[in-house]
């Protein structure tokens, strides 16, 4: 691993940052910091304190406050949200949100939490990590919201909205360099192309060395990536406007993702996955060794640092074209979205990460979308309404392999393969309501049907050390599910800038049929949808007379059938267990004095599975939800100086914080994710009117070590401890052109 410089510790002054402060608008130690943050979580425009839900959001201009350059960044400043790597950097992400996520590791399946790019549905879960560029601003729903959003929107959804064409011509470019050899490169431009046609043209090109440092052979966790983003708008009248899109993006870094490996057994007498202990022969190698004669000192050592003998690979590359078309009638509003998208991912693993060769394992999964939206709404005197029809076909081919070797490398002992194509249709129609009532006081009441068919075809093949390949299993099924998903509630403002709210929300999220052949004696092949009813009551509100402004908001989760996973073997299967989970969400924002600015937010979460079995032994015990830290908090501050020429020169600090968490619902030990804090700083100078700025950056200033998910291979020994980044610092220089 490259040395690391000391960290600019003179940039971490003060900082602030509120995500959701929505204005791009220039700063100015005297500007109002409580600024309106207009969201269109109910699909239409709204000021962020007159929507009865609980949503963080992220304009343009804090997410450059909190360099957050990456779709997985935002979780270090949302409450309650997070994002688990379990293969790598760059690779699969599972988002969890106040306790429900994707539990399987699956390349076929979709996730709980929704994540949506200007208005469209990205139902593939690969490659969820990529880079943000041209964002308008960043919205963050957290609860059920499968009535306007869909029907697997269980656990929330996370919607990055670009920046759209218009009339003006506007440009910028930012130059960003850093250590590992990074070069980061972002650009656009857009303005009018002719009296109703407006054009914008994005791109993004981030490449920086590997920071997992392997000391016999080729290094990991590096990055080659770029992505474009072309738009048309085009505006005939007053009442139609059509919008165009394509996107491309490609991440192919050559060296493929690793984690730190720690030597675990499956403890039979506590039927857990617990470290082995230095004296123990478990695999009748040699004490305290995994099933290849790897020792526990693969383990030591610093956790950006590896001992891998085989090499690593990741390709992802996807790409999209839509349409987007509104057309006013009367006081109503009809929009229809189209969109197609492919995403083509191939990945390389060494599933050990250690000196002597046990299992190596790829996936190469081509997954195909096309969606269409229809939505009508509109207003009659005070009420608000939506009406709308979905439609999503899925069609998902993966191919995943596991070599099974010898410790010396010799050829496969035997090798699986297992190649799934699921092909699915999603069909729904949707309404809400909002009306006004006794003054103060509105309802809202919205619900959705939902239909999905899917046809799965799964072939099992084993290849023998003898080159024979049988044919273990070829299962087929057709599922269909179908069921409802809606909210009911209440709002109250007692005053302006203050708003109650009540809400009882229902998510919903189609089962589906899973490979047989990695199922164990007593779980069905076929996982049952699973439901979940969400109560929760929040305040909103401004104090008179003073810059400070509270959002917080407290649940309770009623989680049935929830479809999470556990490890046999090398792959991993889906089961269905009923939780229970509560907690509460904080947002704190305030201006004390002219120039500083600060953000504090909370999120406090008990998640229980209650019985759940021991494997091997009788009896059951309460688990803790996976990925799902009982606090996430983050406090920022920001103080900037106005100089006299009309620049400023600005400095922040941010820290986040998330609590011990396991990353499977069994809780193996060896599984628990120590908790962590992270500190980052930045400072920079703005010239006058904000032509260009320049300034430097350090992330993870102390260079805690962390990992954000730990993986158990049970039948090679392995926990696979995925790290998060080291310390990583930066200069950047950004022009604007207007």
């Amino acid at each position: 691993m490259k040395s690391l410089k000391p960290a600019w510790l003179g940039l971490a002054t003060v900082s602030v940052v509120l995500p959701g402060v929505s204005s791009a608008q220039e700063r100015t130690a005297e500007s109002a910091v409580l600024e309106e943050v207009v969201v269109t979580a109910n699909r239409r425009a709204q000021s962020l304190q007159d929507v009865p839900l609980s949503v963080t959001a992220f304009s343009a201009e804090k997410l450059k406050d909190l360099r957050i350059v990456s779709t997985i960044d935002i979780a270090q400043f949302t409450p309650g949200l997070t994002f688990a790597a379990t293969a790598g950097e760059g690779q699969k992400t599972n988002v969890v949100m106040r306790g429900v996520g994707t539990a399987t590791a699956s390349e076929i399946l979709e996730g709980n939490v929704a994540m949506y790019m200007d208005d469209v549905y990205m139902s593939s879960t690969s490659g969820l990590t990529s880079d943000l560029y041209d964002v308008e601003r960043v919205e963050v729903l957290r609860g059920p919201q499968g009535t306007l959003y869909g029907n697997t929107v269980t656990g929330g959804l996370i919607h990055y909205i670009s920046r759209l064409p218009s009339q003006q011509f506007n440009a910028y470019t930012n130059v960003e360099l850093g250590n590992y050899g990074q070069k980061r490169f972002e650009a656009a431009v857009g303005g009018g192309v002719s009296e109703n046609l407006s054009v914008r043209l994005a791109g993004i090109w981030n490449q920086y060395d590997a920071y997992m440092e392997n000391t016999i052979g080729a290094d990991r966790n590096a990055a080659k990536a770029g992505g474009a983003r072309l738009q048309a708008l085009w505006t005939p009248s007053d009442s139609v406007s059509i919008l165009l899109r394509g996107r491309f993006s490609d991440n192919n870094p050559n060296t493929g993702p690793s984690f730190k490996p720690r030597v675990a057994y499956l403890n039979p007498a506590t039927g857990l996955g617990e470290p082995v202990p230095a004296t123990l022969n478990f695999f009748n190698r040699c004490a305290g060794c995994d099933a290849a004669g790897n020792p526990n000192s693969i383990s030591s050592g610093s956790i950006w640092t590896i001992s891998a003998n085989q090499p690593g690979d990741l390709d992802v590359r996807r790409e999209g074209y839509g349409v987007k078309a509104d057309f006013k009638i009367g006081s109503a509003t009809l929009t229809s979205i189209t969109d197609w998208e492919k995403v083509d991912k191939f990945y390389l693993e060494d599933s050990d990460a250690a000196p002597l060769k046990t299992v190596d394992q790829f996936s190469d999964t081509v997954a195909e979308q096309f969606q269409q939206e229809l939505r009508l709404s509109g207003s009659a005197d005070s009420l608000i309404w939506n009406l709308g029809a979905f439609y999503l076909e899925r069609e998902v081919t993966s191919l995943f392999a596991v070599d099974f070797r010898g410790s010396n490398g010799a050829f496969p002992t035997w090798r699986s393969d297992g190649n799934t194509k699921r092909k699915s249709e999603n069909k729904s129609a949707y309404g809400q309501v909002e009306l006004p009532f006794a003054g103060n006081w509105s309802a809202v009441a919205g619900l959705r049907y939902y239909e999905e068919t899917a046809d799965d075809n799964i072939l099992n093949t084993r290849l023998l050390a003898n080159g024979t390949r049988t044919t273990v299993a070829n299962p087929t099924a057709t599922t269909s599910f179908s069921n409802w998903a809606g909210k009911v509630g209440l709002e109250y403002r007692p005053r302006a800038g203050t708003l109650l709210y009540g809400t009882y929300s229902k998510g919903v999220r189609p089962g589906a049929f899973q490979n047989p052949g990695v199922v164990p004696a007593g779980v069905s092949p076929l996982v049952k949808e699973e439901q979940l009813g969400a109560f929760e009551i929040g305040l909103k509100t401004d104090f008179d007379g003073a810059p400070v402004r509270l959002n917080a908001s407290a649940y309770y989760y009623d989680y049935k059938d929830m479809q999470t996973r556990a490890f046999l073997g090398t792959q991993s299967f889906t089961f269905n267990k009923d939780a229970k989970v509560k907690g509460v969400d904080l947002e704190v924002q305030a201006k004390p004095t002219d120039g500083l600015d600060l953000f504090l937010t909370l999120g406090w979460l008990d998640g229980t599975v209650p019985d759940m079995p021991r494997r091997g032994l009788t009896g059951v015990r309460d688990t803790e939800l996976p990925n799902a830290p009982k606090i996430t908090a983050s406090a920022q501050g920001r103080y900037t100086w106005q100089l006299g020429s009309g620049a400023e020169f600005f400095s922040l600090l941010s820290a986040s914080h998330r609590s011990a968490a396991f990353s499977e619902v069994e809780n193996n030990p060896v599984q628990r994710v120590p908790g962590y804090t992270l500190v980052n700083a930045r400072a920079g100078y703005r010239a006058p009117g904000g032509g260009w700025e320049a300034g430097a950056y350090v992330n993870n200033v102390f260079e805690e070590e962390y990992f954000t998910f730990i993986g158990f291979v049970t039948s090679i020994g392995i926990a696979q401890q995925f790290p998060g980044r080291p310390r990583w610092m930066g200069v950047y220089v950004n022009v604007n052109f207007d």
